[in-house]
């Protein structure tokens, strides 16, 4: 499961997937359309508005857009894997 918008940043990112993953454009196209099939999306508007506010102020001052990340991972009692040491 994962935020609406985790495709948009995943796109916006294919050339950098693309110069690291040594794969062709189709290959990472195919890819995403693969994981657009098994990737179930939650949309923002179904969270609680206590949720987004505990996100919204563990992020507010690192990067805003993590907000829906963290808070899918707060609705989920799940663990949040990020790169981003800010976040961590």
């Amino acid at each position: 499961m994962a935020p609406v918008l985790v495709f948009e940043e995943v796109l916006s990112k294919k050339n950098a997937i693309l110069a690291h993953s040594h794969h062709s454009e189709f290959t990472i196209a195919e890819s995403i359309l693969l994981l657009e099939t098994i990737i179930s999306i939650f949309d923002v508007e179904k969270y609680s508005p206590a949720i987004l506010k505990v996100a919204e102020q563990l992020t507010y001052s690192i990067d805003k857009k993590d907000t829906q990340y963290i808070a899918l991972t707060i609705l989920l009692e799940g663990l949040f894997w990020t790169g981003d040491l800010k976040l961590l």
